[in-house]
């Protein structure tokens, strides 16, 4: 399965959105989605292979 893949079985699969649990701290998953989300556009891995930032930024995510 694709990083690609699973960040967006994540996204699919998360059900609490919020930000700060009340006596438990910072959860914001979706932030930790946002930074995946990120490095894979920034990428010199992926711009090695030919995958343009564009790409990223196009897939259909959810």
């Amino acid at each position: 399965m694709r990083v690609k893949d699973r960040v967006i079985q994540y996204i699919h699969e998360e059900k609490d959105y919020r930000g700060y649990v009340m006596d438990k701290g910072w959860a914001h998953s979706m932030a930790h989605i946002a930074d995946v989300i990120d490095e894979l556009g920034s990428s010199t891995l992926l711009s090695a292979i030919g995958v343009p930032v564009k790409r990223i930024i196009d897939i259909k995510w959810i």
